[in-house]
């Protein structure tokens, strides 16, 4: 008795009629209730799988337009294959029935062997393994979906949390403040945003090593977290760089009560590894009552306001004010200006004579950098060195200057002048890039100049910052027989026992303490150790600034060797310089008139 449950839609595709009107003829008789419909070709076949669904499909092999397998392919190439395919073919080849398998095809029988218990068997297997097939393949999706999803959604959080701290990061933070901005517009609510910068962390990786840093930024998140409230919005916006959104801040007052929170927590050392270390911080403040810009402006003002705590000391806060943006506008501009003037060579060389003050012969001369714009006149040195020291520039503006200054020593030296040692000074950033001792002794190559013609100035409080690196760098410089000058002495904190150490040559004595000579008793008093000191320990004495005879009469009675400053000569051109390369002596002090620093 045949089984009335379901009625299965069967589509044979056979061209030869006769063997067609057999397989429905024995269809007839399987124990399946069966509605079959005919086609003879295998494009026919194409348009009705097409247009309706079939339960089984029963495919004859040859057929006048395609075979088996070329139909099997345009169904793959239409995905209509998701309909169980039995391939009734005349021949009993494996290799064909492979192929037809591989496609696709569910089975595979010949027609000399169809049966209705044959086909009952076929049919029935035929769609039980066609319902298996999809629903693996349902599955496969599901977890495929599944992981896509997760994927998805490690994407997004790596997309926009930091993965150091796990806190959101600038983008995410960025989205977060519009629409703060947006609601505090539409509410009248305040608008207040705390940047905060730590201070010197650099040399806690270069010191300590990178993952001791990053267990200390760690730290320093996990502090910030206990300081704020839940509503409140803490993300990552550098390397060591933090921003907090204080949400609902009813007065200025109560941001300037976390900023002390912060700034007092840095009293307390973290530890980390057997470590103590101090994180201080630089906080800089935007705060508005009826704020108008986005999430940028918001960052931008208060990262503005941070630069000047930087500026200032560090490890304090500050409100950003308009008079801010204006000189962060004007640092941008100059910081432009400045790599155009590097590109096209804007920038000049002045030599200030040094003087023995026995002999007073010049025996040297310190380099100085000028700068006269094309449109803005003169900028002096205190504008745009500054503005180079916040960026990378100071490390291709010293480059510069040193291939200037070799490059003319080594001009002087071919005109047959007699050239005394040049001095040029070095930044902090220079000495810690690494590379200074390689880039000097390219430079000197490249222009064949020996070492004992230059000097380089080096400050007290760099040398103070990382001795040890430091007398390795000195050291080195020393190998090319460079003169090394320790310049402003005497307004850092130098360490006796370094000082011993540092294979200098020269102390010079800054121009703050020449100022007041002789009326500042005090000053007196420690010019004179400073020079006692120097000549016990081998070294010779510059004092830079000297402006007075009076001043020239008393460095001179102390035992004082050089002497550098208005008195003598200003700053010079090349063309006067060389001049004073050729006379090489002041013939008569006594009718030098005091030249005021212009």
């Amino acid at each position: 008795m045949k089984n009335q449950d379901k009625t299965l839609n069967i589509l044979l595709v056979e061209d030869n009629r006769a063997m067609s009107a057999v397989i429905i003829e024995l269809l007839s008789h399987t124990q399946l209730s069966l509605s079959i419909t005919s086609t003879d070709t295998g494009q026919g076949a194409l348009e009705k799988l097409k247009a309706n669904r079939f339960d089984c499909v029963l495919l004859d092999y040859e057929l006048p337009d395609y075979n088996a397998n070329e139909v099997l392919k345009r169904l793959q190439n239409k995905q209509l294959l998701s309909m169980p395919i039995i391939v009734l073919t005349g021949h009993s080849q494996e290799k064909l029935a492979n192929d037809v398998l591989a496609l696709g095809a569910i089975d595979f029988i010949t027609k000399a062997e169809c049966s209705p218990e044959k086909l009952n068997r076929a049919i029935t297997y035929a769609i039980s393994r066609n319902q298996f097939r999809i629903s693996q393949a349902n599955e496969e999706k599901a977890q495929i979906s599944q992981l896509l999803d997760t994927a998805t959604a490690e994407t997004n959080h790596l997309l926009n949390y930091d993965r150091l701290t796990d806190l959101p990061n600038r983008e995410l933070f960025k989205a977060y403040l519009n629409k703060s901005i947006a609601r505090a517009c539409r509410h009248q609510l305040n608008v207040c945003l705390l940047y905060i910068d730590l201070d010197n962390f650099k040399c806690i990786n270069d010191s300590l090593g990178h993952d001791l840093g990053d267990k200390a930024l760690i730290a320093f998140c996990h502090r910030l977290q206990s300081i704020i409230r839940s509503n409140d919005a803490l993300c990552r916006v550098g390397e060591d760089e933090f921003a907090i959104y204080l949400d609902f801040i009813e007065n200025a007052s109560d941001t300037a009560i976390v900023a002390e929170k912060i700034i007092r927590l840095t009293t307390i050392p973290v530890k980390i590894d057997n470590h103590e270390i101090y994180l201080y911080c630089s906080i800089g403040i935007c705060y508005h009552s009826q704020f108008t810009g986005n999430s940028e402006t918001l960052l931008s003002n208060a990262q503005t306001a941070m630069l000047s705590v930087k500026k200032n000391g560090k490890n304090n806060f500050i409100y950003f004010s308009h008079e801010m943006t204006t000189k962060a506008q004007k640092r941008l501009y100059l910081e432009q200006e400045i790599r155009l003037a590097l590109a096209n060579d804007d920038f000049h060389m002045v030599y200030q004579p040094k003087v023995d003050v026995k002999t007073q012969r010049v025996t040297g001369a310190e380099a100085l950098i000028r700068w006269h714009h094309p449109k803005n006149g003169v900028i002096p040195p205190n504008e745009f060195i500054p503005v180079a020291e916040q960026s990378d520039l100071i490390l291709k503006l010293d480059s510069y200057i040193l291939d200037k200054v070799i490059n003319q020593i080594s001009q002087w030296q071919e005109e047959g002048l007699e050239v005394p040692v040049i001095s040029v000074n070095i930044p902090s950033r220079e000495f810690q890039r690494g590379d200074l001792v390689s880039c000097v002794q390219g430079t000197l190559r490249k222009y064949q100049v020996v070492g004992n013609k230059l000097e380089i100035e080096i400050t007290e409080r760099l040398l103070m910052e990382r001795c040890e690196e430091n007398i390795k760098i000195l050291n080195h410089l020393k190998d090319l027989d460079i003169h090394i000058s320790v310049d402003d002495f005497g307004t850092g904190y130098s360490s006796l026992s370094y000082l011993v150490q540092f294979p200098c040559d020269v102390l010079k004595i800054d121009k703050s303490f020449i100022d007041q000579l002789p009326q500042s008793k005090d000053n007196c008093k420690i010019v004179e150790a400073i020079i006692m000191l120097a000549h016990k320990l081998g070294k010779r004495v510059v004092a830079e600034g000297v402006e007075t005879e009076v001043q020239y009469q008393y460095l001179s009675s102390l035992g004082c060797d050089q002497i550098q400053g208005y008195y003598f000569d200003k700053p010079l051109n090349i063309k006067d310089f060389s001049i004073k390369l050729d006379k090489i002596k002041f013939k008569d002090f006594a009718n030098i008139s005091q030249i005021k620093a212009c």
